[in-house]
């Protein structure tokens, strides 16, 4: 541990000197950043809050304008899976109303994106998974009292969060939950160390997504708290390896599978692009990636990151890799029905080791999902 808090020391002061040149007159790239250089979000998302009970100094959301209740009960309808996000939805007085809805009319799950803090009210919690909904994902920001609570700029707010994992433990909820851990300046030298935390103080939470910070919303004007993918990985490394080690199932949202290739199969990508067929908006292939071994489930390289930072940190990445090429797949291409088959049947594992429910997508499963042979890189 001391030797975590060392490098996290030193990551920290590398941090300040990176950034002070990447939001420089002469940072790399055009650093305008617009709202099409993120991701669209997936249809079977709906926003049904536009206030919030935090104010997140990493928040990405922005203004959109509200849906009515007669065009929110409209979506739900016929849709496998329907994620509720906001603002915070648990301010929607008609959530339970619209999980009902959504369950009645086909919906194997419901997800809710939440902040956490109403789920301390233990009678609130039991009327959400009486409603149908069976999955939170639940902004966990820092293990860290005072980290959490000014990030969310709420005292108390980490309190009030363990208390509803607490609650959603008790009432056997806890395989629904993913805990969503986004990077900034302000947390990521402790990432190491959530893994020890999570095995002792949330023993039922066994689902962790870690999320690169977005310039987006209110992050925009806190763009500098967006940390480089060079400062992140040894931390992250270090945090996935203790993840395996404490069967923690855990996925790596908005890093290139390239920077952390013994752990490519942790990257969400390759879930994306090859199970769900998920196109985004917001990334883009660098002349580089052209022949890279983990291209056939790597959606690319987030643009916003890209206007900050520039693209030598991944360009490096991708000639460490070396190795012979492997013919990229796209989704263009019509899937026999053998192949299909095997994609639901991965799809479903995913998603059930995502939930906890089962050990981890295995390494011969990855390989057949990118379409590689052999060992996977290293």
């Amino acid at each position: 541990e001391a030797q975590d808090l060392e490098d996290g020391q030193q990551a920290m002061a590398a941090a300040e000197a990176n950034l002070r040149q990447a939001l420089s007159p002469h940072a790399p790239l055009d650093n305008e950043i617009r709202l099409e250089d993120h991701e669209q979000r997936s249809p079977d998302t709906i926003n049904i809050a536009t206030t919030c009970n935090q104010r997140c100094v990493f928040c990405a959301g922005y203004s959109l304008a509200p849906l009515s209740d007669e065009e929110i009960l409209e979506r739900v309808q016929g849709r496998r899976e329907v994620f509720f996000q906001g603002g915070e939805p648990t301010l929607n007085p008609n959530l339970f109303r619209y999980a009902r809805h959504a369950r009645e009319h086909g919906a194997l799950h419901v997800t809710l994106v939440t902040n956490g803090l109403r789920l301390a009210y233990a009678d609130f919690t039991r009327k959400c998974l009486a409603a149908g909904i069976d999955q939170f994902f639940f902004a966990f920001p820092s293990h860290r009292q005072e980290v959490c609570d000014a990030m969310g700029q709420v005292p108390g707010s980490f309190a009030l969060k363990l208390r509803a994992l607490d609650n959603l433990s008790r009432l056997g909820a806890g395989p629904g939950v993913r805990l969503i851990h986004l990077l900034t300046r302000d947390n990521f030298a402790d990432l190491a160390h959530l893994p020890r935390f999570m095995a002792r103080r949330l023993p039922a939470m066994r689902s962790l997504e870690i999320k690169l910070m977005q310039c987006l919303g209110r992050a925009r004007e806190n763009r500098r708290l967006i940390p480089s993918l060079t400062e992140l990985v040894p931390g992250l490394s270090r945090c996935l390896d203790r993840c395996d080690k404490a069967g923690i199932e855990v996925v790596v949202n908005g890093v290139p599978p390239c920077l952390v290739p013994d752990h490519a199969h942790r990257i969400m990508d390759f879930h994306m692009k090859r199970v769900t067929g998920q196109s985004v908006t917001g990334r883009r292939f660098l002349p580089a990636c052209h022949g890279c071994p983990l291209r056939g489930g790597c959606l690319g390289v987030r643009t916003d990151y890209l206007k900050i930072y520039g693209d030598a940190e991944v360009v490096a990445a991708r000639a460490a890799l070396g190795g012979t090429p492997t013919p990229h797949l796209p989704r263009a291409e019509a899937p026999t029905p053998r192949a299909e088959r095997q994609d639901r049947e991965l799809g479903q594992q995913t998603r059930q080791a995502l939930a906890g429910e089962d050990p981890v997508v295995t390494a011969s499963a990855l390989r057949r999902l990118l379409g590689m042979s052999g060992d996977l890189p290293s």
